[in-house]
């Protein structure tokens, strides 16, 4: 995430933009066959049980390949990126174009309802991308493993969803204890309240 979010900046600070498209595979771990999961393990040397979000990280470990985009892989999605000059925006579509195909090979279906495309910068083309037969909805801000990332940059969309999930945390605290003390308040804040507010937050 810190990566991403470096290229992001130092891409837009320096003038250019950038286009993402997420992506998000339907039911992830419900559609992968079998048979084609087994066929990548013996390609990978791995053997025995591992755990579901492994097993398709491993499934969707060759999505990567050929592509000439940045993209980064979760255990339901990915994010596919790239800066956003002509030549670049006509890379990233052919990228679209290869994860389709992909996706006819392995059987894994994206939900092209969820998978939306995100116009970083303000010299951004604004272009449209093509993805299983549709246009990618746009996106002006994505939630991004628990951090909200909006088109111009700013935090102020992820301060607003920290500060709304912390005083709600803190107001179940105190409708469930009719008295509140140091004693009670800061054992509860600490494990419950300031977690929220750390995550995602650069030391």
């Amino acid at each position: 995430m810190l990566c991403y979010l470096d290229d992001l900046i130092n891409t837009v600070g320096s003038g250019q933009s950038v286009d993402v498209n997420y992506l998000d595979c339907e039911k992830a771990f419900d559609r992968i066959p079998r048979g084609r999961l087994l066929v990548k393990l013996q390609a990978t040397g791995i053997e025995g049980s591992v755990l579901g979000p492994c097993l398709f990280l491993v499934y969707i470990n060759d999505l990567v390949n050929n592509l000439e985009s940045s993209i980064s892989l979760f255990v339901d999605g990915a994010k596919i990126y790239i800066i956003s000059s002509e030549e670049d925006v006509e890379a990233l579509q052919r990228d679209m174009e290869r994860l389709d195909t992909w996706s006819d090979k392995w059987l894994l279906i994206f939900d092209t309802d969820k998978c939306k495309s995100m116009h970083i910068g303000h010299r951004n083309h604004q272009v449209s991308y093509r993805f299983r037969g549709s246009i990618l909805n746009r996106s002006t801000q994505e939630k991004d493993l628990g951090i909200v990332i909006s088109s111009d940059l700013k935090s102020s969309a992820h301060v607003a969803m920290v500060t709304a999930k912390a005083n709600s945390c803190l107001g179940i605290i105190k409708r469930n204890f009719a008295i509140l003390n140091r004693e009670i308040l800061v054992p509860f804040y600490l494990s419950l309240v300031r977690p929220i507010l750390d995550y995602g937050v650069q030391a």
